[in-house]
């Protein structure tokens, strides 16, 4: 079966420590799978997530990577549901609550239909640096579920 496109939605705030996308449309299907991707601008330190939640109820993580350059830092994360765990089709909410407030935080959901619901993802050990100097490091393993 191959995997099919649902629905995406996105937002961001800035200056906050919480981001919401208000009323996401999740549609029917069997194998369904909502994934997250967040990203964090901090002028100050290392940014960090303090609670992802799909219709209040916590979404798994995946890990992020870090990148910096001379005055900045940004972190980007992946988070996901399995059918498992998502209600059934509707609207709901999908919140991102950081643990302070930084200059930007953006997050964008998909779901899919289809999606194998179980499996591992590879991880990733790579660190770079660009060519303009900035760092891009891998912190956190992958633990997903979804290849």
């Amino acid at each position: 079966m191959a995997i099919t496109y649902d629905n995406a939605a996105s937002n961001y705030s800035t200056g906050s420590n919480t981001v919401t996308i208000s009323g996401f449309a999740l549609g029917t299907g069997s194998n369904r799978c909502a994934v997250l991707g967040i990203t964090v601008e901090s002028s100050g330190a290392d940014p960090g997530i303090s609670s992802v939640t799909f219709n209040s109820v916590g979404m798994t993580s995946d890990g992020s990577v870090m990148v910096t350059s001379t005055a900045v830092y940004m972190r980007i994360w992946l988070y996901y549901m399995l059918e498992a765990q998502l209600p059934t089709s509707g609207n709901y909410d999908v919140v991102v609550t950081a643990d302070g407030s930084y200059s930007e935080i953006c997050a964008g959901v998909i779901s899919l239909i289809g999606v194998k619901q179980t499996g591992t993802i590879p991880e990733v050990t790579a660190n770079n640096t660009t060519t303009a100097g900035d760092t891009i490091s891998r912190s956190e393993e992958h633990t997903s579920e979804l290849q």
